[in-house]
């Protein structure tokens, strides 16, 4: 994969105060929500998100008409959006996902906040993979919006990826690199399952996985 993709993953995992609950939320995988050009999307549910895959379209509307990406989504968004981390990556997005629409799911998921108080879903964050699995193991990013940072958005997103990644063929491991540094980020993903495999790409990363569960 270009330099450039392995940029946006790595920089959407970004250092914050992510409260890690003790114990993970179950997910489901769901058919619905049709995107613009016709596509029935394939989202995966989590105690209190709805994660829903990017594809050109919805990434086309996201650059240029904010108001039809939220009618798309069928969320409210907040004006801050996207997170800083990934918001020079959405033209990459796009590109990859017009040339190849197969990668929808391999790429970024947006993280909609299914809120109690009768108000349409949240975006708070997104998060996805480099791409397809390479030799099995498919390496994942995530980043939440600061003002929903703290409250274990991230930790629920990943656990939800991590479930649809692991439903896919072949994928027998998924990975992510991080700073040795960013506590946070490492907290989260040892407490995910998460163990430590050596250095990533970047002298200061280290490198962590968790392989698929035995049959």
């Amino acid at each position: 994969m270009p330099d450039v993709g392995q940029n946006v993953a790595r920089r959407m995992l970004s250092s914050f105060d992510e409260r890690v609950p003790a114990s993970f939320p179950s997910f489901s995988i769901r058919v619905r929500r049709a995107d613009t050009v016709g596509m029935t999307l394939q989202t995966v549910q989590t105690a209190r998100l709805v994660l829903v895959p990017m594809t050109a379209a919805l990434v086309d509307l996201e650059i240029n008409d904010p108001i039809g990406f939220a009618a798309q989504i069928q969320a409210d968004v907040p004006p801050e959006w996207p997170p800083e981390q990934v918001a020079d990556s959405l033209p990459w997005f796009a590109e990859q996902l017009n040339a190849n629409p197969a990668l929808v799911g391999w790429l970024g998921w947006y993280g909609l906040w299914q809120r109690t108080d009768g108000n349409l879903p949240l975006l708070v964050g997104s998060g996805g993979f480099f791409g397809p699995p390479t030799e099995g193991a498919a390496e994942i990013g995530y980043a939440v919006l600061p003002s929903f940072q703290g409250q274990g958005f991230a930790t629920e997103m990943i656990d939800g990826l991590i479930g649809w990644a692991f439903s896919q063929p072949d994928v027998i491991a998924v990975v992510a690199e991080t700073g040795q540094s960013n506590g946070p980020s490492r907290r989260i993903l040892e407490k995910l399952g998460f163990i430590a495999a050596g250095t990533g790409r970047e002298p200061d990363d280290l490198r962590f996985e968790r392989t698929a569960p035995t049959v």
